[in-house]
């Protein structure tokens, strides 16, 4: 049986048309540091299709060895009880995106897609122990929470609150940049270190929305963040205005499919402004990162050297940015 860091290791040539995926084909040879000691926590709270694989991928590296997940995949001896929390918030965000689509999917369906993607002979193409988790979780998920807005909101907060707890490390993608305040208030501050990956926006709305047209997001801005930023937020929002009466999911959000991308191009812009001012409130300036692995940028600034800015392959220059995130993450586990 393949181990957790192999499947690792391995899973960017199973994604091989994926730029994200491969950004970190490298490998590293320093030795794995014992998790027991590990008190820092890493969240990668950029956008989907920013090359949030890239920056899982760096957490599982040798060389930082961070217990991670990232939608349905993990490394690093990612505990049991982890697998079932983190299979539990895919499948709060599944639902949320089939109630938000006012789908008359049933149960057995919504389960069904679960198992064409992971594979009805146990086929463990996404690193995962025990592949059946989803499945039960979904279970409970479509029983215990269906489309009902506070029941979704309760359900989510305390998976977080459970993840936190979980013997994880390193937290990447939906649906944590969905859920940014919830995560990252629930840790102490000297505790969380964050990368946030982004990419030109324009850029990004297209590829969004090529290939995840149904991701929920607020019907409305709300606060600072726009229609990206923090679902609970605009969900509460509803609860409010609704005084006392039920409501749906689907009452406020809306997929990403229903908006122009011109407009989705500039909620991004405002998702990335908004959370670098809430980073800068909370954090020392040192403890959190943005990211660019298609600009080849850090914090706006061009990382590359003229000689490596010569390099037309764009893996190679993300893998060379990625290098640059390794160290900051590096320097901050030494």
């Amino acid at each position: 049986e393949r181990t957790t860091k192999r499947r690792a290791r391995t899973m960017g040539a199973a994604r091989a048309l994926s730029v994200a995926a491969l950004l970190l084909a490298h490998s590293a040879t320093a030795q794995e540091a014992p998790h027991a000691e590990r008190k820092l926590v890493f969240l990668g709270v950029g956008q989907g299709t920013t090359g949030t694989h890239g920056v899982y991928r760096l957490f599982c590296d040798n060389s930082t060895a961070i217990p991670s997940v990232h939608w349905l995949m993990s490394c690093n001896d990612v505990p049991d009880e982890a697998y079932r929390i983190q299979d539990r918030l895919v499948s709060l965000w599944k639902l949320a995106a089939l109630c938000t689509l006012k789908s008359d999917s049933t149960m057995r369906h919504f389960l069904e897609n679960d198992r064409r993607s992971l594979g009805v002979k146990g086929k463990d193409w996404f690193g995962r122990k025990n592949w059946r988790s989803q499945f039960e979780e979904s279970h409970r998920v479509v029983r215990e929470t269906g489309c009902d807005a506070q029941r979704w909101i309760d359900a989510t907060k305390k998976a977080l609150e459970d993840m936190v707890n979980s013997g994880v490390s390193g937290l990447a993608d939906t649906p944590y940049p969905y859920l940014l305040e919830q995560i990252v208030e629930l840790y102490p501050k000297d505790r969380v270190r964050v990368v946030v990956s982004t990419r030109e926006s324009h850029q990004w709305a297209q590829r969004r929305v090529e290939g995840h047209a149904a991701v929920p997001v607020c019907k409305e801005r709300v606060g600072d963040a726009g229609r990206l930023g923090n679902v609970i937020f605009c969900l509460e929002q509803a609860l409010r205005a609704a005084d006392g009466a039920d409501v749906a999911l689907g009452d406020a959000l809306v997929a990403i499919k229903t908006m122009e991308q011109s407009t989705l191009a500039e909620e991004h812009d405002l998702y990335v402004t908004s959370t670098r001012h809430y980073l800068e409130k909370r954090f020392e300036r040192e403890n959190f990162i943005f990211v660019d692995l298609f600009d080849c940028t850090i914090n706006n600034e061009k990382v590359l050297t003229p000689e490596e800015d010569l390099e037309e392959d764009p893996l190679v220059r993300g893998k060379m940015v990625l290098a640059h995130v390794e160290k900051w993450v590096l320097g901050h586990l030494a």
